[in-house]
């Protein structure tokens, strides 16, 4: 019970409070830095303004580290970062890589998301029907798990563009 209540405590008093499953929790991990370094990006920033968001404005994250199955290229440490609107029925999917020491590397692509009874479907995006699907069925999963609130706020310390 003591312990709820100190864990209920700390959620509440910290600015972004990564809750991740076991086997993507990173030690380095820091989701406000990763999604500002994708805020570098005007074409981020036009996708975001898509679903009603901008810099300044607080956002539903959810991310996992790992390739998405039946896609290619599997990198390694892959990120993928989903970024909700407001009504939780459009999204984005963001993909980087991570490196050590918390830096990012920003992948030119992302997908659109959009919710449709319970099951995300993706669009907007590389690839074709075969990678929509992937896409689809891996933001579904995605997003049974714990969401955290970011602070959309632009970050260059630490990010870098694929070359």
């Amino acid at each position: 019970m003591i312990t709820r209540i100190l864990l209920a405590t700390a959620l509440l008093s910290c600015s972004v409070c990564v809750i991740a499953e076991p086997q993507v929790r990173s030690q380095h991990f820091d989701p406000s830095r990763a999604v500002g370094c994708l805020l570098r990006h005007d074409w981020v920033k036009d996708d975001l303004q898509k679903l009603g968001l901008r810099p300044g404005n607080t956002a539903l994250v959810r991310y996992r580290f790992g390739s998405i199955p039946q896609t290619s290229p599997n990198l390694p440490r892959q990120l993928q970062v989903i970024i909700y609107s407001r009504d939780r029925s459009h999204a984005w999917l963001f993909l980087m890589r991570a490196e050590s020491g918390d830096r990012y590397i920003v992948t030119d692509n992302a997908y659109s998301l959009t919710l449709s009874e319970r099951e995300w479907a993706a669009g907007e995006g590389n690839g074709g029907v075969a990678t929509y699907a992937a896409i689809s069925k891996y933001a579904t999963e995605m997003s049974k798990q714990r969401a955290l609130r970011v602070r959309l706020v632009v970050n260059s310390t630490g990010c870098r563009d694929e070359s």
